[in-house]
């Protein structure tokens, strides 16, 4: 009864709901009056209809006020949905805008557990871009490690290790070729390997410029490269986010193996 006393008074202090309390005390006398015969039964159900009338109207406006504040929420949401700040998804592998991309490119990273198809993909426009200053980073899981188990688990065909190290093969001959092909290049093509498995497949285009942009694709359980989360991250419009996929890749290439004798 305290605790009801002290809403009541907090209520009052606030200027809420001083109708109900007041349609309230006015029933309670006028419910007394009618006990003592004090008030003809007329004036009594009068008195019940108005103070049911104002709590209906409070329940009506309690409803309105609910209904626009959930309205004031929907459209707070769209307006943070469509901030600059939130990360653009995407379904569907953009390979001819990240070729066009690749086209301006002073640096690009490449990661992932393989990276064969990724490299299958962007062969020529690499060899065409490294041959005139292109800065080219890769990072793969090593054949001789943990990873090639995870892939193997995580794979929705049936891979065994032997599949995933075949394809880190190709991977490396790939590479190889990419070198080859670009005789007398101008730009670099740099290789490592590493014992940690990457939760995404990233390719990052002039990772530490404004203009940067990437391309992610999350890793998944046992669902094909076209069904998984995929979005793009700007360096300019995301800004957090962009720096915490470079970093992480840095933070692994630093800590991973080179590839050697890279040969076609």
């Amino acid at each position: 009864m305290k605790k009801l006393f002290k809403e009541i008074l907090s209520d009052f202090k606030a200027g809420k709901n001083i109708e109900i309390y007041i349609t309230l005390l006015i029933s309670f006398v006028v419910a007394i009056l009618g006990v003592f015969d004090k008030v003809t039964n007329n004036i009594l159900s009068s008195a019940m209809l108005a103070a049911l009338s104002v709590l209906l109207f409070n329940a009506v406006s309690y409803s309105h006020s609910e209904k626009n504040k959930e309205d004031m929420l929907l459209k707070k949401l769209q307006e943070l949905t469509q901030d600059a700040t939130y990360v653009m998804f995407t379904d569907e592998f953009q390979r001819s805008e990240l070729k066009d991309m690749l086209r301006d490119a002073e640096k690009v990273y490449l990661w992932g557990v393989t990276l064969s198809v990724t490299l299958g993909v962007f062969e020529d426009i690499l060899v065409e871009k490294i041959a005139s200053g292109l800065e080219v980073k890769t990072l793969s899981i090593s054949p001789n490690s943990l990873p090639v188990e995870m892939a193997v688990v995580r794979s929705d065909r049936e891979a065994s290790a032997e599949d995933i190290r075949f394809y880190l093969s190709r991977t490396k001959r790939k590479l190889g070729r990419i070198r080859k092909r670009s005789k007398n290049m101008s730009g670099t093509l740099e290789a490592k390997e590493s014992i940690y498995f990457p939760p995404w497949t990233m390719i990052a285009i002039n990772p530490h410029r404004d203009s940067g942009v990437m391309f992610v694709r999350l890793s998944s359980f046992e669902t094909s490269g076209e069904s998984r989360l995929s979005f793009l991250v700007s360096a300019y419009k995301h800004k957090k986010w962009f720096s915490f996929f470079i970093n992480q890749f840095e933070n692994v290439w630093d800590k991973a193996k080179v590839i050697d004798k890279l040969v076609d």
